[in-house]
C-alpha cells in the first residue's frame, strides 16, 4: 500500500498520544510520510501558508479553533488538498455532516483499522495514475 512519493501529511491535533498512534498506524500500513503536526490555529495556518501539503488529517474538536474551521480555511485556501477527520467521537451521522462540508472522509480515533486506506483512496484522487 505504500504511495510514492513520501507524504507530506499537516496533522492538526491537540493531543500528543493520538498524533503518535496515529504516525504508528499510518507507517505499519507502509505509508512513507512526513507528519507536520499543529496544536492550534496559528500553526495550522503557518504549516498550510509554507505549501507542500498533500494531505490534513484533523481532530474535529480543539480548544479555540476546531476542525471544521480548519476544513472552511482549506476549502478557502487550498481547496486541491484532501482533508480528513480523524475523531474521538463520529457516529454515522456526524461523518456525512462532515462528508457533506467537503470532508473526504470522517473516522474514529477509536477505530483506525481503515485510515491507511481512506489516506490512499484521497491521495489517489487527489493525483490519479
Amino acid at each position: 500500500m505504500t504511495i510514492k512519493p513520501r507524504v507530506r501529511l499537516l496533522h492538526l491535533e491537540d493531543n500528543h498520544c493520538d498524533r503518535v498512534l496515529i504516525q504508528i498506524t499510518l507507517a505499519d500500513a507502509g505509508i512513507d510520510h512526513q507528519m507536520i503536526s499543529a496544536q492550534n490555529k496559528a500553526e495550522f495556518t503557518a504549516a498550510l501558508d509554507r505549501g507542500g501539503i498533500d494531505i490534513i488529517l484533523s481532530d474535529s474538536s480543539l480548544p479555540a479553533f476546531d476542525g471544521q474551521d480548519a476544513l472552511r480555511m482549506v476549502k478557502e485556501k487550498c481547496p486541491e488538498i484532501p482533508f480528513l477527520f480523524v475523531t474521538g467521537y463520529c457516529p454515522a451521522e456526524r461523518a456525512t455532516r462532515l462528508k457533506e462540508a467537503g470532508a473526504k472522509a470522517a473516522l474514529c480515533k477509536s477505530d483506525l483499522a481503515s485510515l491507511a486506506d481512506a489516506v490512499v483512496a484521497a491521495l489517489k484522487a487527489k493525483r490519479p495514475n
